[in-house]
């Protein structure tokens, strides 16, 4: 898109790439990738190569990522218009929820969805290609969210649209913090409150997670750190929240995997983070300052 252009919502670049993408010429175009591929074989048009990127299709992991592998090449190879077009019909569901959760205060949401697909297809261009098994569904998602956020924070502190400074909980961390990387770290489950978190200061500690450890989380795990060492919520109430259907026993097994997970993300996030501590004892504790 042109810089004079008029930034568009999601839901009509969506529409705009669906008749550029839905032609002849290019239907011959993925006719021809598909003999140089045998992940598209399977599908007679690129709509229903899309259509089985919907979440409801029973497509299993290893498929969807031969897929994108398969695209990515193609990217390289030539005709990148097109293929950087069906990449993002493809990730449309990932981007379109994506922009939904974002509170932005310094970019109108027309901007923001501009945003997210130059950060999208910046990650595309920089997506390893390699045979065997890999991780560009997840390498894709991630470096889109690190991208935005890390614009955002910047964004924000120039703007001076939102208080950047760190929260209670990043502030104390350098209490807790010791040299060697030992003893008890933040992030830890903080103690049951009924306090109300301030919203600009649980975006900020997000983007911040996001940006320094992004490779420890998904969109899951963040939403459980959040809750347990953000909003103080125990464990058994975070498991009963989600799933307060399910009978007691079903329920127990979940917060066993639930707790697990935790234990296992948390061990991660302070390793990723642990080069807070030199910035923090230096009295470096502004990252959100200007």
């Amino acid at each position: 898109m042109a810089a004079s252009e008029k930034p568009m919502s999601l839901q009509r670049i969506k529409r705009n790439l669906e008749r550029e993408v839905f032609t002849d010429g290019n239907q011959q175009r993925f006719a021809l990738a598909k003999t140089r591929n045998r992940a598209l074989q399977p599908y007679d048009s690129l709509a229903a190569l899309l259509a089985a990127f919907d979440d409801a299709a029973p497509l299993s992991y290893t498929d969807k990522e031969a897929i994108l592998q398969a695209l990515l090449r193609e990217h390289r190879s030539g005709a990148a218009s097109l293929w950087s077009a069906v990449l993002v019909l493809a990730f449309y569901p990932m981007l379109s929820g994506l922009s939904r959760r974002i509170r932005c205060d310094v970019l109108r949401r027309d901007d923001l969805c501009q945003m997210l697909l130059e950060a999208f297809l910046e990650a595309v261009h920089s997506a390893p290609v390699a045979g065997g098994r890999n991780r560009t569904f997840s390498y894709l998602r991630l470096a889109t969210k690190r991208s935005v956020f890390a614009s955002l924070r910047r964004m924000q502190r120039e703007a001076q649209a939102v208080q950047c400074e760190a929260p209670a909980p990043l502030a104390q961390c350098g209490e807790r913090l010791d040299g060697d990387g030992r003893g008890r770290l933040w992030p830890d489950i903080r103690p049951e409150s009924t306090d109300v978190l301030d919203e600009d200061a649980l975006g900020s500690l997000s983007c911040f997670l996001v940006e320094h450890a992004g490779q420890e989380l998904d969109d899951e795990k963040l939403e459980l750190i959040v809750a347990t060492t953000v909003r103080g919520e125990r464990l058994g109430t975070y498991v009963h929240r989600r799933y307060p259907s399910l009978p007691p026993q079903q329920r127990q097994s979940i917060y066993e995997r639930v707790k697990r997970q935790h234990s296992r993300t948390l061990a991660g996030l302070r390793l990723a983070l642990s080069h807070v501590h030199a910035q923090l004892s230096a009295g470096e504790t502004a990252l959100y300052a200007a």
